[in-house]
């Protein structure tokens, strides 16, 4: 599974796991859809992220991929949600 892997970032100075990235322009309001990724591109190359292959593999796992743990947390979310109801 690729969306373990890591990359080096050089302005918070560690490897960073392709889905913290995805999850941080999510986070910040990104949004990420089929065709609509330009701007998360461009945020990536912003970062240094410029290897095609690597660019390719983030987008796609933003794209496709579930994050981990994602649809635990949202039902978690809604079931906490509809007790303060």
């Amino acid at each position: 599974m690729f969306e373990n892997k890591n990359i080096y970032i050089g302005c918070v100075n560690q490897n960073v796991p392709y889905s913290r990235i995805i999850a941080s322009y999510r986070n910040a309001g990104g949004y990420i859809e089929n065709m609509d990724y330009d701007d998360f591109v461009e945020w990536l190359g912003s970062l240094g992220i410029t290897d095609e292959y690597t660019v390719a593999d983030i987008v796609e796992l933003a794209i496709n991929g579930k994050m981990e743990l994602e649809h635990n947390a949202e039902t978690f979310l809604k079931y906490k949600n509809s007790k303060k109801a």
